[in-house]
């Protein structure tokens, strides 16, 4: 429901690290006992909010815990518009979140088709974003003004590609040029990235040590985001991913090597113990991310944390009316959930 910007000239961690661990959620600005828990794993890599500072309130959080919500912090960038300033580049230590979703057409809306649909206020609200070739003008100027107003040398950035709440493959048949608020066209983007990408490696972008690239190889992780009732449909849809663009996680045919993030992702549940064997499952050390070796190129993975959420439809499941789920990793008391122990009991220890 929603990138992120790291210099090429940044080496990734090994493939045999593991997996770096984060959290999707408004949950510190409402209940900032649970940044004291995230943290207190020792696991917590990175988080965010979708919006461009923390929104925390600290007071009466420690020092240890302030400093590690401010390190792992990453700010996200909305719209087709740049930023009116960069300020909010304080709160970001190494990376910068872009696009939500711009796969997915907005604005907000619960059940707008009758089918119980889920349409988060997504950057393609504003409908140049939904045409990928219209985006990549946009990502150009977006890059460009982020890397030219932060090329002082002194702090490297890693830019994680727009958000993906579809698939990676294009649905035949299916033009996104349309506009999707006009009746009939589609409101989902299959394959949104793969004609991104053709569309940017026609541009050129300014890395943040100022060398020239493309506007697609300027950016080093590709982000997705997924909502399933088992984690193997998870699991499923990030295969495709490495596959679609399994030159880009090689490094091959020319292409800068990049990771992929899994930024968002919930079980379509609202059972405590089916989320918790969710989280088990997607994290496992067997065929799970914690595999480091079938899911090497799977660099960082947040979880979406929130007390009660809409459902809405997925693969396998057509969501009852009013149907929520509820994917917290934390108790209202801060405290993990059971969830959040079987989250971060996959998760490597924050570098």
């Amino acid at each position: 429901m929603s990138l992120s910007l790291l210099s090429s000239a940044t080496s990734f961690a090994p493939a045999d690290a593991g997996i770096q661990c984060g959290v999707a959620s408004g949950q510190f600005a409402l209940n900032p006992p649970t940044l004291t828990s995230a943290v207190g794993t020792g696991k917590l890599s990175f988080w965010w909010n979708w919006n461009t500072a923390p929104g925390v309130d600290t007071t009466g959080l420690s020092a240890s815990t302030i400093a590690a919500m401010q390190k792992s912090f990453v700010p996200m960038l909305w719209g087709q518009a740049p930023p009116g300033d960069f300020d909010f580049l304080q709160y970001a230590e190494g990376d910068v979140m872009g696009y939500n979703e711009p796969d997915l057409y907005g604005p907000p809306c619960c059940n707008c088709d009758g089918k119980q649909s889920y349409y988060p206020a997504t950057s393609s609200g504003w409908l140049p974003l939904f045409d990928p070739a219209n985006a990549a003008v946009l990502w150009k100027d977006t890059v460009n003004n982020l890397t030219s107003t932060q090329r002082s040398g002194t702090t490297l950035r890693r830019i994680v590609s727009p958000s993906m709440a579809n698939g990676a493959k294009p649905a035949v048949g299916v033009d996104c040029t349309l506009d999707p608020a006009a009746s009939g066209n589609t409101k989902r983007c299959e394959g949104w990235l793969s004609m991104f990408k053709a569309a940017t490696l026609k541009l050129k972008c300014s890395k943040f040590d100022g060398t020239q690239t493309n506007c697609w190889d300027v950016i080093d992780a590709i982000q997705v985001h997924a909502y399933a009732k088992s984690a193997s449909d998870v699991l499923t849809k990030i295969d495709d991913y490495l596959d679609v663009f399994s030159d880009d996680f090689t490094g091959s045919g020319g292409r800068s090597q990049k990771t992929l993030w899994l930024t968002e992702v919930a079980a379509a549940s609202n059972d405590g113990a089916e989320v918790a064997a969710f989280a088990s499952a997607l994290m496992a050390s067997s065929g799970g991310l914690a595999d480091r070796t079938k899911y090497a190129s799977v660099s960082h993975v947040s979880w979406f944390s929130e007390y009660f959420f809409p459902g809405f439809n997925v693969t396998g499941h057509v969501a009852k009316p009013a149907e929520s789920w509820s994917s917290s990793l934390f108790n209202p008391f801060g405290g993990l959930t059971d969830v959040g122990s079987a989250f971060f009991a996959g998760c490597e220890k924050a570098r």
